[in-house]
């Protein structure tokens, strides 16, 4: 049986309750402590104006001081000490309860004064830590924290350039004032691109909502580690991405936004695809870095069509509607000042790139444009030039085999050969080079 607690630890136990509530409570024990000082005393003072008056000289008669004159004196004390020298006149048990008045005084006040403080700091370092709800809309939402955020907020800052009071929010594990000054330091060319930083749990439905989720233009989810991590962090990276699908869509069931995530795992895509499968769209970094590198390495100036494309200095891809009236795809590129149309995008939702230059354009279907900007778009009725048609020679190269070198081994390796095979002929071979192999290694390419 519990040993029976005694009165005192109960009364310690309930003021231990009350003053965990935070400053609030301590300001209110505080005051209800300078009340009941204020009836003590002042009932103390009465006592002694009873016994023997309290009185002032004036025009050289003794007046007695009243009621209410002396609360005032009592309040005065308490709240300044200094007032104690309005009883220096006054008979010696005055005295007594003005000294009582001051000392009580200055503790409760200097315990207010502290107290104060005490808040005003914790005001000041929770604002620091931005626990304030972010009141932004139509952002770029950032989920987590990783190497690659300082470039992403660079692309975004030329994706921008155009934008009105553009904005980026990131949501991390990661301290805020850490985030802050490591952006400080790193990201400095900002433009016009404004960064909201926010710490706490990507994966909570409450995070999500006080960073405003359902109003984001877009949302980004990064991974927590890269391609080169074991196989096990890879797995936890993953398994946080559906975390956080699923606590989107509990915070933003009615948001219009797409979500971009990075997954490795084509299993845990499956998963991610059945939750959300208007607005999700997967990125495995490393199979499409695998196949941009065999792309490239077989065709020379490659690599800069895809900077051009693929980031947003320069040109970029847009989708454009406008009145086509019928007009047929391949006519409708000489009808664009700044922009060169390569694809269709049908109003249920569906890309079509290199149409049939035939096709018929119609109203709701919207071309997708590679042009300087959005903003130098701009479909007139007439064309501004005239094609003209030139006949094309008959031949083509034959194929042949090839030998191709790949210096190192890494987990793109494998992509990389299995993307060879695509475009090289039969009989063709990959040499590879490796200083001092292991035999997994070893083991994986004979494989």
């Amino acid at each position: 049986m519990a040993k029976q607690a005694s009165v005192k630890e109960k009364v310690h136990y309930k003021i231990d309750n009350y003053l965990a509530k935070g400053s609030s409570a301590l300001f209110v024990s505080l005051l209800i402590a300078f009340l009941i000082a204020f009836a003590f005393i002042a009932l103390f003072r009465f006592v002694l104006n009873w016994i023997g008056h309290d009185s002032v000289m004036v025009n050289g008669q003794p007046v007695d001081v009243s009621l209410s004159e002396q609360l005032w004196k009592v309040y005065l004390q308490l709240t300044a000490p200094g007032n104690m020298n309005q009883d220096n006149k006054s008979p010696d048990q005055f005295k007594l309860a003005a000294m009582l008045a001051g000392i009580t005084g200055v503790v409760i006040f200097s315990t207010l004064i502290a107290t104060l403080t005490t808040a005003l700091n914790q005001a000041i370092r929770s604002l620091k830590r931005g626990h304030s709800r972010v009141l932004e809309d139509g952002h770029t939402l950032i989920l987590g924290w990783t190497d690659r955020v300082l470039e992403i907020l660079r692309e975004l800052v030329e994706a921008n350039e155009s934008e009105d009071k553009p904005c980026v929010v990131l949501l991390s594990e990661k301290d805020k004032e850490w985030m802050d000054e490591v952006l400080r330091t790193n990201f400095k060319n900002r433009g016009n691109l404004r960064v909201v930083t926010r710490s706490g749990m990507p994966a909570s439905p409450e995070a999500l909502r006080h960073v405003n989720a359902e109003g984001a233009k877009s949302v980004i989810v990064l991974a927590n580690c890269d391609e080169n991590a074991t196989s096990e962090e890879q797995l936890a990276s993953d398994a946080r991405g559906v975390k956080v699908i699923l606590a989107l869509e509990s915070a933003a069931p009615q948001g219009d936004f797409p979500i971009v995530i990075e997954l490795f795992h084509p299993r845990n895509r499956e998963v991610v695809r059945g939750v959300a499968p208007e607005r999700v769209h997967m990125v495995d970094a490393e199979e499409i870095l695998a196949k941009v590198m065999v792309q490239t390495s077989r065709t020379s100036g490659l690599s800069v069509v895809y900077s051009e494309l693929l980031s947003f200095d320069g040109c970029e891809m847009y989708f454009y509607e406008a009145e086509w009236n019928g007009i047929e795809f391949g006519k409708c590129q000489f009808h664009f000042p700044d922009g060169v149309p390569i694809g269709i995008r049908t109003p249920d939702g569906t890309v079509s790139l290199r149409p049939s230059v035939d096709h018929k354009l119609q109203k709701g279907e919207e071309v997708l444009i590679v042009a300087e900007d959005d903003s130098t778009i701009d479909f007139l009725d007439k064309p501004v030039a005239i094609p003209v048609e030139k006949s094309l020679k008959h031949w083509r190269l034959e194929p042949k085999q090839e030998k191709l070198l790949l210096l190192g081994w890494s987990s793109k390796a494998a992509i990389i050969i299995s993307e060879y095979e695509e475009y090289v002929s039969e009989g063709s071979e990959v040499v590879i080079l490796l200083n001092n192999p292991s035999d997994e290694v070893i083991a994986e390419i004979n494989e």
